[in-house]
């Protein structure tokens, strides 16, 4: 079940007692948004043989705005899924506009095609070179003294989700993506004060991304991110593949794989 996501945890910058207005107050109305949508229309068609396409729309709480899905099944097993949202003005400044799902717990390697092999934000990233890199998915989470918004990964090409003999999933970016993965509940992160508070769900939450906000602190007093790294528009959207896996694919092939 994948859903749509506009929020992400705080961070130290955006806690900032000292600087409130560093995260507007308007930009919470997107924390809840995903549980109060509404479904508009469902609908499916067959587009070609081993093509089945299936549109959703519905309605997001926040300005009533239109928010899309659809989702392109091919005969292989892939599903190409696409993502917009639209707003009747420029929208509140949000967190991220992306999708989460998720996998399951023996899913527990990650490996990808973009910046690594440490986290990268829009505004956090020369330093994180693009490259192939492998980690444990438990890896991808950034210890931080006090938990918070952690671990994406961008510029991602595509990034496989697998167990270690390579069964899993391949999520391609059209062309890139955020992703970041964890292998406990990321609502925990609102809340708890210590690592150790996390613990481990039942299963792991995949992260895929369009577009998140930068993190700021260009003064590191909590300063709000340069202007071209806060998500304020009036529409959204991106594109991802998903793939299934067995074991032993080449994963740039696969990812590589296109259709009309």
């Amino acid at each position: 079940d994948v859903e749509p996501n506009f929020w992400r945890a705080q961070i130290d910058n955006e806690n900032d007692t000292s600087n409130p207005a560093n995260l507007p107050r308007e930009m919470f109305v997107w924390r809840d948004a995903h549980i109060g949508r509404r479904l508009e229309s469902r609908s499916h068609e067959q587009v070609a043989p081993g093509h089945v396409r299936v549109s959703v729309a519905i309605r997001v709480p926040v300005w009533d705005a239109a928010y899309a899905n659809i989702y392109d099944v091919y005969g292989n097993g892939d599903v190409a899924v696409t993502a917009a949202m639209q707003g009747p003005d420029q929208l509140p400044e949000l967190m991220r506009f992306g999708m989460r799902m998720p996998v399951a717990n023996w899913m527990d390697q990650a490996e990808w095609y973009g910046r690594g092999p440490h986290e990268s934000y829009a505004d956090r990233k020369t330093s994180a070179l693009v490259g192939l890199y492998k980690s444990p998915v438990a890896g991808l989470h950034f210890p931080y003294c006090k938990p918070q918004a952690n671990g994406n990964r961008t510029d991602t090409r595509w990034v496989a989700i697998t167990n270690r003999q390579g069964r899993g999933l391949l999520i391609s970016g059209e062309p890139t993506l955020e992703f970041s993965a964890t292998t406990y509940d990321p609502r925990k992160l609102l809340y708890a004060r210590h690592d150790y508070e996390l613990g481990r769900h039942w299963h792991n939450t995949v992260h895929i991304d369009g577009v998140q906000r930068g993190v700021g602190g260009v003064n590191s007093w909590g300063q709000q991110p340069l202007s071209q790294y806060r998500p304020r528009q009036s529409s959204y959207a991106y594109r991802y593949r998903l793939s299934p896996l067995v074991g032993g694919e080449d994963l740039a092939t696969v990812a590589a794989r296109k259709y009309e």
